[in-house]
């Protein structure tokens, strides 16, 4: 597929929406950790499964207040080589300038509701498994004496956390993703609801189209989140 997209577009396509990235990225994550600690803070000190999923969810909440915006600019400007597009866009700043004058500010929202549905129990449950691996890395003795994980350990708390998560929450993001981009061709994307989504999916492609993507999806958020985190682990350990 990726093939494809470079072989008809040029290989620039793979870079539609970087801006939008470059521009979200850093205050989305400063949003995402600070939610995560502050409710680990509230829910016991991440002594709980329960707890952790919350504290994920939580830092979800607060880091997709930048990460919404940053997702419908970017998936719009992605999908304009494979669709006719009502309102082609120049880049990154255009979408940003057009769907605010077309759609206002409700626009660089779209389905915000489908998204916590995806990346919520997707954060939920990465920091639940991670969390959980984590204190079994440590109870082995994987650790330096203050109960921070050894870089090995780490990263592979990670990456199988990583892997679950990303799997188990994708065919929620499969419909996340068919919602945004409805709206730059309604006659390809003939519905407006999540529920709509998974009927025409269902009906016109199979069960077996909610995992599309799934093998990209965990080849792009395991190293991801892994290096977010384990950056964030070094940093925190360093400033204490």
């Amino acid at each position: 597929m990726c093939f494809i997209y470079v072989t008809e577009e040029g290989p620039v396509t793979l870079y539609r929406g970087l801006g939008a990235v470059l521009v979200g990225a850093a205050p989305a994550q400063g949003l995402y950790f600070g939610g995560y600690e502050t409710a680990k803070r509230f829910l016991g000190g991440g002594q709980s499964g329960i707890g952790n999923f919350s504290a994920g969810i939580f830092a979800q909440l607060c880091g997709s207040l930048a990460w919404v915006p940053m997702d419908v600019i970017k998936e719009r400007l992605q999908v304009e080589g494979q669709v006719k597009v009502a309102n082609a866009y120049t880049g990154s700043f255009d979408a940003f300038r057009q769907i605010i004058r077309h759609e206002g500010v409700i626009g660089l929202y779209r389905a915000f509701p489908i998204h916590q549905v995806t990346w919520a129990p997707f954060n939920g449950c990465y920091f639940m498994v991670y969390e959980k691996l984590k204190g079994l890395c440590i109870n082995a003795g994987y650790e330096d004496g203050h109960d921070n994980l050894e870089p090995i350990a780490q990263v592979s708390c990670g990456i199988a956390a990583g892997v679950v998560a990303a799997s188990v929450t994708n065919p929620v993001d499969v419909l996340k993703t068919r919602l945004q981009v409805a709206r730059a061709n309604p006659e390809m994307f003939p519905y407006s609801s999540a529920l709509g989504a998974a009927r025409h999916l269902l009906e016109h492609e199979g069960a077996i189209a909610l995992m599309d993507g799934v093998f990209a999806r965990v080849m792009w958020l395991t190293p991801r989140l892994t290096l977010c985190v384990f950056a964030y682990e070094r940093i925190k350990k360093n400033l204490s």
